[in-house]
């Protein structure tokens, strides 16, 4: 059987590698998982193999980009040449894998492999053209878990072994009936041994003729094992969709086993909301009837549903759609916090990461702290534990990925902390390595307002403090311009350093200062008649309790950053849609660990090009608006798919899932809902509950929804998957969703199956 994944046999019997650290470098055996999508190696340490997930977060990085990591850990540049780097995330924090190739062939060698199987998995994750695709990989995943021995046949220890590997523990009982009937096993216990015998009164499981008929099914030629056809039936019998043949049957009335297109036309309109024309329901009818037949049967509905052409996120906006000729105000723009720090705020690790998955996320405002270096200027976290990387190397590595995710501006948010000749450095590292990309000059004469996202493609604009009025070589500036959105509190001792130090701007560096001058926050009055500045709302929720009405207004004129509080010391992170309500734009987060989720629902939006248009309301305040209707929000948790265990131990306990749904809307609490609990079943729980949510809100597009699916637990529930997803952009009908991990990356294979309805409430 030919594997869908191919991958270097040295890799697979696996080649040795240089695994470096600050602490010691080692040679290991390092090799490839293709079908498990790992990189394994030995741990003396923990007495087994240790590995690393191959996912759409991992960066390979080789050559320039990690020339900063081999400098640090002072080792020859020999090495650099066949030195590749691996960036994941792992429980909501970065972490790098160094690895050093003994020649160069083998460095090749896992280069191109590794990319390989990350572009695959890009790929597999695609719509209707991978579902078989992604369908046949999980059942050849489970197979070669299952078959131990690779003797290419299952017996019953097997599928034991298989059902516990797919967290069901109804399958095993299922798997035990089929065999007891057939061969008199007996039970005892959780173990299961081949004896015969009469079953004890507490041994007995309640069985049925189809239940046995499944597994004789099967195993068509009665040898009592399966092979690899053998296994894909028995998958699929196991597999039923009760709640899919309930839907199928309801729909398909005029022939039997067979929708007809005037059945499947009825079900888009009427429960999926679809507004196609005539050729277009045609044509996606046919897309998925059996070819030979020219029938929509019972497996073409179910691709149907798990397809591109039915997702849950609506298709328009996966596109740029929305106006980009306005002003840079009246827009949200994708903003990150301490961009360079890959962990804690005050003793994580300073990276180019950072900035490399910020980047191919689509942000499109990263922060730079810049401090005196030893040899230049260098990016920290200022009076902490973390340490340093080299400016140089950031401003070379944004400008490698800039434009890699959206072609919009990019906002360089510089904090500058530097004496004036390292400024000085700065602004020459700037404009010879960012060149024609970045904005020195203002596009025109006599702007009255700030230019538009369309107008800057490609363009690098830098944020920082300038006092235009001087023409000296340095100008006084303010040491602390900006604030967070919950507290102004400062350290005792970050207090005292800014009383004893008086920083200056080089005028170089003030030069490169065009749109975007950082300025203190004085009031609205006083900054009404300012026009082409970033302005810093001081003191953000204190405005919005108390000034709400002209901090929107001075919104659409004026940019705002917020950012997470000093105090937030594990770098978590604040809700962002509070303050996406005032039209705040720059609402900065740190992207280094789990709490992104309201963020990359909102810039999932618009192409995920990192700029959302602001509701009409939030860009022309004097308008008067009808108030919001009432509406009822109904979703249908139907069931699950491949739900995950939290670790790889199969003899670890089995999840008992449920869902709960988050309705999230600004300026009010969070309204939460879930389903009971279904024990023992993490391949296919069925809920069929129904939740309501009725609510209002004046700004629909920022009204989002969460699903999260958590293992209950007696003493607290474990966190599994989740999805976010704003509810203008949500479809309507029978659903899948794709489902994220604590890293928020999708997971392959899992799913949940939902129906949503949105009406409004009549008074």
């Amino acid at each position: 059987m030919a594997s869908e994944i191919v991958v270097e046999q040295c890799l697979v019997e696996g080649t040795t590698l240089l695994k470096v650290s600050l602490k010691k470098n080692q040679q290991k055996v390092f090799k490839i998982d293709a079908d498990q999508g790992r990189i394994l190696w030995d741990s003396k340490k923990s007495g087994k193999g240790k590995y690393y997930l191959i996912n759409l977060t991992n960066e390979i990085l080789f050559g320039e980009a990690i020339r900063s990591y081999r400098e640090h850990f002072n080792l020859s540049a020999d090495m650099e040449p066949r030195w590749f780097t691996i960036t994941y995330v792992d429980s909501g924090k970065y972490k790098t894998l160094h690895l050093v190739a003994l020649t160069s062939e083998i460095f090749n060698v896992w280069v191109d492999n590794l990319e390989k199987l990350y572009l695959r998995r890009r790929d597999i994750i695609g719509g209707l053209d991978h579902l078989r695709k992604r369908q046949y990989l999980w059942l050849e995943q489970q197979w070669k878990q299952a078959d131990k021995d690779g003797k290419s046949r299952l017996g019953f220890d097997d599928v034991t072994r298989l059902c516990e590997l797919l967290d069901a523990k109804q399958l095993i009982t299922l798997f035990v009936k089929t065999f007891h009937c057939r061969y008199q096993w007996k039970i005892t216990g959780s173990k299961i041994n081949s004896v015969t015998g009469t079953l004890s009164s507490n041994d007995i499981i309640d069985f049925t003729s189809s239940d046995i008929g499944r597994y004789t099914e099967a195993d068509e030629k009665g040898d009592d094992h399966l092979d690899f056809t053998d296994f894909q039936r028995f998958v699929k019998l196991i597999s039923q969709r009760v709640e899919l043949d309930k839907l199928f049957n309801s729909l398909a009335k005029e022939r039997k086993n067979t929708l007809t297109l005037r059945e499947f036309k009825d079900f888009l309109v009427r429960v999926q909301k679809y507004a196609l024309k005539d050729e277009e329901f045609d044509n996606l009818y046919y897309k998925f009837c059996d070819k030979g037949l020219k029938e929509m049967n019972f497996e073409g509905f179910s691709y149907f549903l798990m397809s591109s052409e039915n997702a849950i996120f609506a298709s328009e906006h996966a596109k740029v759609y929305q106006d980009m000729t306005q002003p840079l105000s009246h827009y949200f723009i994708d903003s990150s916090h301490n961009t360079y720090l890959l962990g804690l705020q005050l003793t994580g690790e300073s990276s180019v990461e950072g900035y490399i998955h910020t980047l191919q996320r689509g942000c499109r405002c990263v922060e730079i702290d810049c401090w005196d270096g030893p040899d230049g200027p260098i990016v920290t976290h200022g009076h902490t534990l973390t340490s340093h990387i080299m400016f140089q190397d950031v401003i070379s590595t944004i400008r490698t990925y800039a434009f890699k995710a959206s072609a919009y501006p990019l906002i360089l948010s510089l904090e500058v902390h530097c004496s004036i000749d390292q400024q000085i450095q700065m602004a020459s590292i700037l404009r010879n390595t960012l060149g024609e990309y970045l904005v020195i000059n203002f596009i025109s004469e006599n702007e009255a307002e700030l230019p538009s996202p369309a107008s800057l493609l490609y363009k690098i604009i830098l944020k920082g403090k300038k006092d235009s009025n001087s023409s000296k070589d340095q100008v006084d500036s303010a040491t602390d311009t900006e604030s967070d959105t919950e507290s102004n509190v400062e350290s005792s001792k970050e207090k005292e350093k800014i009383k004893k130090t008086k920083l200056k701007v080089a005028q170089a560096l003030s030069d490169l200062i065009v749109y975007c001058s950082t300025v203190k926050f004085k009031g609205f009055d006083y900054h009404r008649g300012m026009l082409v500045k970033l302005k810093i709302c001081n003191k953000s929720l204190k405005l919005i309790k108390s000034e709400r009405d002209a901090l929107i207004r001075h919104n659409t004129r004026h940019l705002s950053r917020i950012y997470p509080s000093g105090l937030r010391i594990n770098s978590s992170n604040y809700e962002p849609h509070y303050q996406w309500m005032v039209g705040n734009q720059l609402v900065a987060l740190n992207w280094q660990t789990f709490g992104m989720q309201i963020d990359y629902a909102m810039f999932s939006v618009n192409g995920r090009c990192g700029y959302v248009l602001k509701p009409e309301r939030l860009r022309n305040p004097e308008m008067a608006f009808p108030a919001p209707p009432s509406q009822t929000l109904t979703i249908e948790i139907i069931s699950a798919q491949h739900i995950p265990k939290l670790n790889d131990s199969f003899m670890d306990k089995i999840v008992d899932p449920f869902v709960e749904v988050e309705l999230l809307i600004p300026g009010v609490d969070s309204t939460k809902q879930k389903t009971s609990a279904i024990s023992d079943n993490g391949f296919n729980p069925t809920w069929n509950e129904t939740l309501k949510f009725t609510f209002n809100c004046e700004d629909m597009s920022l009204v989002f929804l969460r699903f999260v699916i958590w293992d209950e637990n007696v003493s607290s529930d474990d966190f599994i998957a989740s999805y976010c997803i704003p509810v203008t952009s949500l479809q309507l009908g029978y659903r899948y969703i794709p489902l994220n991990d604590v890293n928020g990356e999708q997971f392959l294979y899992t799913t949940l199956f939902i129906r949503s309805s949105l009406e409004f409430t009549s008074a």
